[in-house]
């Protein structure tokens, strides 16, 4: 198993290693794993553009102003689905 401190040491590599304006998509992203790792992200990543798919918009709202304060220059868009329903996804 991978430690965290590992996890960490490769984390801190992402914005020397990736380009800048990476993209990415995180859908469930306003709870748990998913709002971790799109934290992390706009942590580590440099000016990120990240969308994120889930349903509440007031977790959305303090997710994106979180992001913000982690990464000025990152881009945050939050798109409201519930994607328990396969008729959301599909669209």
């Amino acid at each position: 198993m991978v430690s965290l401190s590992q996890i960490q040491a490769s984390n801190a590599l992402i914005s020397s290693t990736f380009p800048t304006r990476l993209v990415a998509l995180f859908v469930g992203g306003t709870s748990g794993i998913g709002e971790i790792t799109l934290k992390q992200f706009a942590q580590y990543s440099h000016q990120p553009r990240a969308y994120f798919v889930g349903r509440s918009q007031d977790a959305a709202e303090r997710i994106v102003a979180e992001c913000k304060a982690l990464n000025p220059g990152g881009e945050f868009i939050f798109i409201k689905a519930d994607v328990s329903l396969i008729s959301v996804v599909d669209k």
